[in-house]
């Protein structure tokens, strides 16, 4: 006999009540994995969140500091052709005082 027809004669035998029963447990244990499974994913998912945050603050936080960089090197660079420029500009006029 194969063990369907096993299942169905045996829960054809028993009581109205003891069907339900059965039932509710057999549902109980299908049904277990999956919320499972559920709470796993959601628990995958908050985290893959968190992470997410973080990175983002993370890569702000990094760009901000990129940035600062970037004008401190533009700001020596200035500084830097300042230096340059004012010493042409005090050799033009020692060129010019002495002609």
């Amino acid at each position: 006999m194969p063990p369907s027809a096993f299942h169905t004669r045996h829960i054809r035998v028993l009581p109205q009540r003891c069907c339900l029963q059965f039932i509710q447990v057999l549902v109980f244990v299908v049904t277990r994995p999956a919320e499972d499974e559920v709470a796993s994913l959601k628990k995958r998912k908050v985290a893959v969140e968190t992470d997410i945050e973080s990175m983002t603050k993370d890569a702000d936080d990094f760009a901000d500091k990129a940035e600062r960089q970037h004008k401190r090197r533009a700001v020596k660079e200035k500084c830097d052709e300042l230096t340059v420029l004012s010493r042409e500009l005090d050799s033009k006029l020692l060129e010019l005082k002495n002609l």
